[in-house]
């Protein structure tokens, strides 16, 4: 009697009537059929043996507690008989009754399952799968009404919203209290306090935990879940980074990439997954600003993976919330403006462009993809990814402006290309003032962030800068701009880069990015570099004849005044020279109209020849610059280029730009 009793403790059945006596047979069959992990054959094998060899309620409800996790409707089905049975049998034991609520659960007949379920508890008042599904209950209750009602408001639902918050809440601390490992617990009452915007309990309820279970990955997102809401986003990053590294390969590589993946199979069956550096280059262009110690696009990712799991998980077929079809619509797009649910038929997820209908399966809150409508055309899911991948409000959208820039690459000497990047900040959107000629007074951050094809981190520079250079282009309309500049040294290849500004007073944020590839200069073939747009070339009298004899004015806005003039430089490289040392060769500058908007071959104007040089030096390579006399020319949008002749050879190369005529 003294180890049936406890096998009974271990199994968590009730009370038996003391004449009854139990066979050692019968007790490893229950142990073994509740065992989770075996699989489920084994187990439903040992449940039925018992039941043969012993007629009675406690072998009835092992009975039915073994096909409730069947995974098929028939089983659900054969469970009820063997629930009801048990409890026909012994109506007052707790246990029965919570595996009955359980089963009513399943068969989505809530309201019963929580009526079940309160008699569990009245009578054993910390009985814990009682107490669970009544929770269960009360959560479901108030999601299904609160988001329903969001279409129209949430209208007078919050007072019954609080009262069954408080309800679930009580029970779930009872559990706790009593089983502080109990983690099914443990997780949805991180749901009642996410929903019922309490962070700070969230927190509280995983930072111990977490401690206890560190290889729990759930547990880090949890904790990150909370920190996030409460904008502690450093402590935020820091959970959710040790949560991605407690999942394996696969796992990590699906919820980083599931962005990547547009077809339906590949996302079930989470095939086709992109290599590490596709997905590192994927996020690292999703920085919405790189200023910042976080990536907010990859945390806002990382909340809805974690929401997801908390919201669309099933504890009975261990399925993730991440992985299923409404996890992974809600991680793709976020929180829907509404809700439309309707028992028994499914629900309907309203965002701004396209509504997604997820078909209810029946039991077990199955829900999978149903149809999607956008703009009146009905299609599948895979065709709505395709159009559209994620949703993500850019929260610096309204402080952000593009900052004018400019490009250029030249020839290195070891090979390697000489990157120069200038770009410019409108007076308009900085807080400046005049600290001398030519400079401006400011308070900014300034970075700088370069990365390579793969998304690896080339350099990531972050300063505080209080004077920059600064250009009027209109005395009268006081119209100027302040520069930034760098100069970069790089192997001929992809890049990614981006410059950013904010202006600490003002909060306004100047930036630009741009993929970047650059050129492999060769030493054969006549080749000419970029043209570097300038306000101003002024050559140097002394100095070797290379770049740094040039004091350029660089002109990232790529305008000029009609009464004014642009200038550019540019190098020549690899020209042939005769046997007395010389190079021959010309050079050609040339002008057109280019159409507003238009770009097509047939839209463009004719080329118009400025001025053609032919020059006879003594080196293979050589720097130029000109200036182009704008008078009296017409405003509007121009095409500027350099044709050079290698006469010697025979050989040409062109380089070209555009910049605009203002009045």
């Amino acid at each position: 009697m003294v180890v049936w009793m406890a096998v009974a403790l271990a199994l968590g059945i009730g009370k038996l009537e003391a004449a009854v006596k139990h066979s050692p047979t019968v007790d490893s069959l229950l142990v073994m059929a509740m065992d989770e992990e075996l699989r489920y054959k084994s187990r439903k094998r040992a449940a039925s043996r018992a039941t043969k060899l012993e007629w009675s309620p406690r072998t009835m409800d092992v009975m039915a507690r073994v096909l409730m996790v069947g995974g098929k409707k028939t089983s659900a089905q054969d469970a009820e008989h063997w629930a009801l049975r048990a409890v026909t049998r012994e109506p007052n034991n707790p246990d029965y009754r919570a595996t009955y609520a359980e089963l009513l659960w399943i068969w989505d007949r809530r309201e019963d399952a929580y009526t079940q379920a309160k008699r569990a508890i009245e009578l054993d008042s910390n009985h814990k799968r009682g107490l669970y599904t009544a929770s269960q209950f009360l959560m479901w209750q108030i999601q299904f009404y609160m988001d329903g009602e969001r279409e129209r408001g949430r209208i007078h639902l919050d007072e019954f919203a609080h009262k069954d918050r408080e309800e679930a809440t009580g029970y779930l601390q009872r559990i706790l209290e009593n089983s502080p490992g109990n983690r099914e617990s443990r997780v949805l009452l991180a749901l009642v306090y996410y929903d019922g915007g309490q962070p700070g309990n969230l927190v509280s309820l995983f930072k111990e935990y977490t401690e206890q279970y560190p290889a729990d990955q759930d547990g880090h997102f949890f904790l990150g879940l909370g920190y996030q809401v409460q904008d502690n986003l450093k402590s935020a990053f820091r959970s959710y980074s040790r949560a991605v590294d407690l999942m394996n390969s696969e796992e990590k590589a699906f919820m980083q990439s599931m962005f990547l993946l547009s077809k339906k199979k590949d996302l079930e069956k989470r095939r086709n997954l992109p290599e590490a550096s596709d997905i590192r280059r994927f996020w690292t262009g999703k920085d919405p600003l790189f200023l910042t110690p976080v990536n907010e696009r990859l945390m806002e990712h990382c909340r809805r993976v974690a929401y997801s799991n908390l919201r669309f998980r099933d504890p009975r077929t261990k399925m993730q919330g991440w992985r299923s079809d409404r996890g992974q619509a809600y991680i793709r797009y976020g929180q829907p403006l509404s809700r439309v649910a309707q028992l028994y038929s499914g629900e309907t997820w309203i965002y701004d462009r396209f509504r997604i209908h997820f078909k209810y399966g029946g039991i077990r809150d199955l829900f999978r993809f149903g149809s999607v409508w956008a703009r009146g055309q009905q299609m599948g899911f895979s065709e709505l990814v395709s159009r559209v991948p994620d949703f993500y409000m850019d929260p610096y959208k309204w402080e952000r402006y593009e900052a004018p820039n400019q490009i250029a690459q030249f020839r290195e000497p070891d090979g390697r290309t000489r990157v120069e990047i200038y770009y410019a900040l409108p007076g308009s959107e900085v807080n400046h003032s005049t600290a001398e000629a030519g400079v401006g007074e400011v308070d900014l951050r300034q970075g700088f962030f370069l990365f390579g094809a793969s998304g690896d981190t080339l350099r990531y520079d972050i300063e505080k800068v209080t004077r920059m250079p600064w250009v009027e282009y209109n005395q009268m309309s006081r119209e100027g701009y302040l520069f930034a500049n760098e100069r970069l040294t790089l192997d001929p290849g992809s890049y990614f880069l981006a410059a950013e500004v904010e202006d600490r007073s003002s909060n306004t944020i100047g930036t630009f990015r741009d993929s970047l590839n650059v050129r492999r200069f060769g030493r054969k073939k006549l080749e000419v570099s970029s043209l570097l747009a300038a306000r101003r070339i002024v050559e140097k009298e002394d100095g070797p004849l290379d770049r740094d004899r040039f004091m350029i004015l660089p002109d990232p806005v790529g305008k000029c005044h009609s009464n004014g003039s642009m200038s550019f430089y540019f190098e020549v490289y690899n020209l042939r020279r005769d046997a007395f040392g010389q190079s021959n060769y010309r050079v050609t500058y040339q002008t057109r109209v280019l159409q507003e908007g238009r770009f097509f071959e047939g839209d463009l104007g004719k080329w118009t020849t400025a001025v053609s040089h032919v020059f006879n030096q003594s080196r293979s390579w050589e720097p130029h610059y000109m200036r182009l006399d704008l008078k009296r020319s017409v405003p509007g949008l121009r095409a500027f280029r350099v044709v050079v002749e290698d006469i010697s050879s025979g050989q040409l190369a062109v380089a070209s730009s555009v910049f605009r005529i203002v009045p």
